[in-house]
C-alpha cells in the first residue's frame, strides 16, 4: 500500500520545483505528474508514516515555467496520521469514554501530534501546561467530569472530557459553559 501525496500549483512551474519539495524534511520524493509541472506528487509506502504530524514544505522562490516569476513565500502543509482516531484527528468529538482509565487512577490520552496538555476536573482550575504524555496520574472523583485540553500544531482548541460514576459506569462531562481558552499560551482574550 502507498499513500499518494499531491501538490497543485495554479500555473505551469519549472521542473526543479519537484526537487525542492520536502516531506518531513526529506527532499527527492516528489516528481512532476504532467509536463507542465502544475501537479507534483509522491507515492510513499504507507508503513513509512508513523502516527503523528507530517509536513510538506517548499521554499520561496519557486519559478513559474513561462514568465520567470517566482513565489514570494514558502509553502507549508501539514497532515495527521492517526489510525486510532484521536482528538486532534477528530476535534469535533468532545466526549472520550476511556480517557479516565486504570480504575480511575490515570488518564489515558489519545492525541496524535499533541505536544502539550493540561487537565482539570469541572469543579477546579486547569493544571499548568505540560509536555504531552500517553498517561497521566489523576485520581478521578466519582460523578465529577474531567477535561483535558491538548495543544497541537499551534492550536489549543482540542478538548475532551470523561466522567466516571463507578467502575465502568460513565456520566456526561459537560464542558461548554466552563471552557476557558484564554491565556499566555495563545495570546487570545484579555
Amino acid at each position: 500500500r502507498h499513500v499518494e501525496l499531491r501538490v497543485y500549483f495554479d500555473r505551469a512551474m519549472e521542473p526543479q520545483v519537484a526537487e525542492l519539495l520536502e516531506l518531513d524534511g526529506h527532499a527527492g520524493l516528489f516528481s512532476c505528474l504532467e509536463e507542465s509541472c502544475a501537479q507534483v506528487g509522491a507515492s510513499v509506502p504507507a508503513e513509512t508514516f508513523c502516527r503523528g504530524l507530517h509536513l510538506i514544505t517548499a521554499p520561496s522562490g519557486l519559478k513559474d515555467r513561462w514568465t520567470d516569476a517566482s513565489t514570494t513565500a514558502g509553502f507549508r502543509s501539514t497532515f495527521i496520521v492517526d489510525p486510532h482516531a484521536g482528538i486532534v484527528a477528530q476535534p469535533k468529538i468532545h466526549t472520550r469514554p476511556g480517557l479516565i482509565c486504570d480504575q480511575g487512577q490515570k488518564l489515558c490520552h489519545n492525541a496524535a501530534a499533541a505536544r502539550w496538555l493540561r487537565i482539570r476536573d469541572v469543579t477546579g482550575n486547569w493544571t499548568a501546561w505540560r509536555p504531552y504524555e500517553s498517561q497521566s496520574d489523576w485520581v478521578a472523583v466519582s460523578g465529577v467530569g474531567v477535561l483535558v485540553q491538548y495543544h497541537a500544531e499551534g492550536s489549543s482548541s482540542y478538548i475532551v472530557g470523561d466522567c466516571l460514576l463507578r467502575s465502568l459506569l460513565r456520566c456526561h462531562s459537560a464542558w461548554h459553559h466552563r471552557m476557558n481558552l484564554r491565556g499566555g499560551f495563545n495570546d487570545w482574550g484579555a
